[in-house]
């Protein structure tokens, strides 16, 4: 048997910036080390090529790694675009071909349509699962081991069980894979095994899970199981998988010894094991793919659509392309030609979008943090990052590495953090080899946030069967996760607008105006007669209807649970309730729980809770059983997220309305597919709130087609809720459009800003103690229900930070009638300001009182209230004035969102902390600050 290691050195790679393409077809590549220059000639593929001499005019300046061979001098080296983009190994394996990568289908891949799985890839999944539980507990039976594998993916078999007895098929290919496993697992019997670690490294460009990793002494074997039909040839796409692999993993120093690569056919039961011969060849195949992808997102981002234009070339007839993908290609071609100019633009411009965010996602340049700085952070710099959790020591105790729900102790003082319950995250250890090797390659554990408190954190991981040693206890760092799921889902959003009808693709741009039925008498309960008119005007629209809900309106415990009440009066309506987090689509699960009304709840086991939830009932439920459970329920509880990463929730009978709460929060192509799928569309939200939070710059939001304009087709951070209001507004649909008024949150006087400035005035008060002239239990620390601290000092967050902490601690000290301390929320702009308070207050207040003040940006507070709420601007400058400002132009208004979020979150008393001599440079600040009493800094 040969040795394989990969001899590419990772290392000792180049780091540079390409320069120019030259008229030689080479790459002009500036070294960082020295400055110098190295050209490289272009790939000989004529379509790599190709797509190199496309995105050329941005290639410009974009970063490149270059690897050298260790054995063969002569040999080309790898050159590898934007490193710090990581890819999926699978995702590029895809396009390999002994040709060159099929750049072909760049377009094809990238708009593919959202689809149920298929009776293979259950079934590839299933025999997946079954190893992982093999390895763990050889001795169980084969019947238990079926019936805990059968549980992994179970709204997908339950979806193939709608139609037939597809999942059953599942079930006997994995019926008769068990003995294979069970005769390879005992050749393990001398090795030490490693299910599925997650591998990631910024010079490769690539991360992925191997499927199997075994440790004899130094030597290591990767294994990739394949649960298809096995090839008489080999399969390139395969190999190049495995080789990556071995690549990704001999970069993370985690081997010292020989590294060889096998597939796994499971299903040959002949010659099962296949070496990988030639991984160097394989890995350049694969190199080259994933360069064809970022070629392509490349030029995307820069409206360059020259993939698609590839698309759209006639197929010749010797063409590489598989039966299969021939029939993608014609699709989409088809699907392409059909659209109208003005659709097309569209399409162009929320793809050039997609591509942005996921470039901008990986790389920085936005408001997204710079992936490349968290391989590169230094201790300290981690100490100060509030999106990383260092120095974590495993606690064994309270730990299940059973369910891989790891409890972490966090050292003293726990420092404020950014990361939140239900956050996915990554966790490694440092001062290991995957730290000196971080910046070639590192073995992480994905997973996500299930508690987190000053003294420990949870976090559950995705791999139940992780090689996480228990007996390494100290270490441990948690950072947030830099990933591009909910990217890619947007490029499927978009195509299933395009293979949507004319007149709905026509409908959701804003092309025409939607059709209305009469409305009839709305019977729900605990409704103002101005909410029962919107509930009645919602259910009569036959096709789309806008409900913008000021802070405090009801707009989901009234009225959004009050439209599904009355639309289920109608037999056939079937009901798809979203929104874009799991704390709002919980919220809507909670009202409809509280009203008896039936539901199921979509989504992930860690953010779809409680007895309703579709993970709850699979456990419990046979796929026959589940399938039938949810083809009978007429509403559907799911985020956004869940829809796209698990489709087959489409694929249980028709969807007849879809209602969306947080609409104004989710970008347009994120949403536009979704509403595509149904007749009725009913979004809930408020464009005078925070949009989506995008990490591009806003420079790329514009939008480039001056047509677009007609449909309000301006600027691509727009969401789909707020340009169909002003399509409706500029061609006068009223019928289209409601705003809520009455609003139960806010006493009269918080609100009075507000209402004037962002709302028309048009906010009432639903109740009368909101007018209460009562003064506040804490009226001798701040009588006033809207002031003013005018702080104007030389260290100006220090004393911003100490006057809020020190009115915190006044405030908490007098307590409510209840005998509560009233909850008191701490906005201000900058984690940095929230850390320095949030220290102050862990010397002033005891456990209990810190139970009741939040701290944080007011991005996070967006969707809570408080009955306190101290907003420090901490700015003192012109310069840091422009960061807290989100101006926007409604209608005849100018709107700053931000200021109308922390204003809206408060409920009894609203207290502004600033220099108002900086902050007045905005004229909506100084229109506030001249209507707020001025008060002097507490003693």
């Amino acid at each position: 048997m040969s040795l394989l290691t990969p001899k590419w050195d990772l290392s000792s790679s180049l780091t540079g910036r390409i320069k120019s393409i030259n008229e030689s077809q080479q790459v002009v590549v500036e070294l960082d080390i020295n400055g110098n220059q190295l050209q490289l000639d272009l790939p000989s593929d004529p379509q790599l090529a190709g797509l190199w001499t496309a995105a050329s005019p941005v290639l410009e300046n974009h970063r490149v790694a270059v690897i050298f061979h260790t054995v063969d001098k002569e040999a080309a080296p790898l050159l590898v675009v934007e490193p710090e983009l990581t890819l999926d190994v699978t995702e590029a394996a895809a396009l390999v071909t002994s040709h060159g990568p099929q750049a072909s289908l760049l377009a094809t891949r990238r708009l593919r349509a959202a689809r149920a799985s298929t009776e293979a890839m259950i079934r590839g999944t299933v025999i997946n699962a079954a190893l992982d539980i093999l390895v763990r507990f050889p001795g169980l039976h084969d019947s238990a081991v079926i019936a805990e594998a059968m549980k992994v993916r179970p709204i997908a078999l339950a979806q193939l069980a709608v139609h037939g007895n597809d999942h059953r098929t599942a079930e006997q290919a994995l019926t008769q894979a068990i003995p294979a496993l069970r005769q390879m697992i005992a050749s393990w019997n001398d090795a030490s095994v490693v299910l599925e670690p997650f591998l990631i490294s910024p010079i490769l460009g690539l991360q992925g899970r191997a499927d199997i990793v075994l440790r004899r002494g130094d030597d290591v074997e990767v294994i990739e199981l394949k649960a298809g039909k096995p090839p008489t040839l080999e399969r390139l796409e395969h190999s190049a998988q495995a080789a990556s692999y071995a690549a990704l993993l001999s970069a993370s120093g985690q081997a010292t010894g020989t590294i060889r690569s096998h597939l796994w056919y499971v299903q040959d039961s002949q010659n099962p094991l296949r070496e990988v011969e030639g991984v160097d060849d394989r890995l350049r195949m694969l190199i080259e793919a994933r360069n064809a992808i970022v070629l392509g997102e490349l030029s995307m981002a820069a409206g360059n659509m020259h993939a698609l234009q590839m698309t759209m070339q006639p197929l010749g007839t010797g063409s590489m392309l598989s039966r299969y993908e021939v029939q993608e290609v014609m699709e989409l071609q088809s699907t392409l030609v059909r659209l109208r100019p003005r659709e097309r633009q569209a399409a162009s411009e929320w793809l050039r979008m997609s591509s942005n965010e996921l470039v901008a996602s990986r790389l920085g340049g936005g408001s997204a943090r710079c992936a490349a700085d968290l391989w590169r952070m230094t201790p300290e710099q981690r100490r100060q990052s509030s999106s990383v959790l260092d120095d974590l020591t495993v606690d064994v105790e309270s730990s299940n590495f059973t369910t891989m729900h790891l409890v972490f102790r966090r050292p003293e003082p726990a420092k404020g953090t950014s990361i939140r319950i239900g956050d996915l995250v990554v966790l490694r250890r440092v001062g290991t080899a995957s730290e000196h090797h971080a910046t070639t390659s590192m073995v992480l554990y994905k997973g996500s946030i299930r508690a987190l408190d000053r003294d420990r954190v949870t976090v559950s991981l995705r791999n139940k069967f992780a090689d996480v040693d228990q007996y390494q206890r100290e270490g441990w760092l948690i950072e947030q996760d830099v990933v591009d799921a909910g990217i890619r889902s947007m490029s499927s959003s978009i195509r299933s607008w395009m293979d949507a009808p004319e007149l709905r693709r026509d409908l959701l741009l804003g092309g025409r105006i939607p059709r209305h039925g009469t409305p009839r008498h709305a019977t729900a309960p605990d409704l103002t007669d101005h909410q029962r008119s919107i509930v009645e005007r919602a259910v009569a629209a036959e096709e789309l209807f806008l409900i913008q809900g000021p802070p405090g309106t009801g707009k989901t415990s009234r009225v959004l649970r009050a439209i599904i009440q009355e639309l289920l009066r109608t037999p056939d309506e079937r009901i798809m309730a979203l929104a874009f987090t799991n704390r709002a689509a919980n919220e809507i699960a909670d009202v409809l729980e509280k009203h008896a009304i039936d539901y199921l709840r979509h989504g992930s086991i860690e953010g779809a809770t409680g007895e309703r939830s579709i993970p709850h009932l699979a456990s419990k439920l046979s796929a026959e059983e589940l399938s039938a459970a949810i083809r009978s329920s007429r509403v559907i509880v799911a985020t956004i997220a869940a829809v796209h990463a698990n489709p087959e929730i489409w694929g249980f009978g028709d969807v007849t309305s879809i209602i969306v709460d947080e609409a104004s929060q989710i970008i347009e192509p994120q949403l536009i597919g979704i509403l595509s799928r149904g007749r009725r569309s009913i979004l809930i939200g408020d464009h005078c709130q925070l949009p989506a939070v995008i990490s591009q710059p806003a420079a790329n939001l514009t939008v480039r087609y001056p047509a677009l304009a007609d449909i309000c087709l301006t600027d691509l951070g727009m969401s789909t809720f707020e340009r169909l209001i002003r399509c409706a507004e500029q061609r006068g649909d009223a019928a289209s459009v409601a705003m809520l008024t009455q609003q139960g949150r806010m006493h009269a006087e918080v609100m009075a800003f507000p209402s004037t400035a962002f709302y028309g005035g048009r906010l009432q008060c639903l109740r009368d103690d909101q007018h209460s002239t009562a003064p506040l239990p804490w009226h001798s620390v701040i009588a006033d229900r809207t002031c003013m601290f005018d702080v104007d000092s030389i260290n100006q967050t220090r004393a911003e930070a100490e006057i809020i902490a020190q009115l915190t601690r006044d405030i908490l000290r007098h307590p409510r009638q209840s005998g509560a301390p009233p909850r008191v929320g701490i906005i201000t702009p900058f984690r940095v300001q929230n850390n320095a308070i949030a220290q102050l207050l862990e010397t002033l207040l005891d456990d209990g009182e810190r139970q009741a003040v939040t701290v944080d940006t007011v991005e996070r507070f967006q969707g809570s209230e408080r009955d306190v709420i101290l907003y420090g601007t901490a700015v003192a400058s012109a310069h840091e004035m422009e960061s807290i400002r989100s101006e926007v132009c409604i209608g005849d208004a100018v709107i700053d969102r931000k200021l109308n979020v922390a204003m809206t979150r408060a409920k009894q008393q609203f207290v502004l902390v600033g220099n108002a001599r900086v902050l007045s440079i905005s004229p909506i600040y100084a229109h506030l600050i001249a209507t707020l009493p001025h008060r002097v800094r507490p003693s």
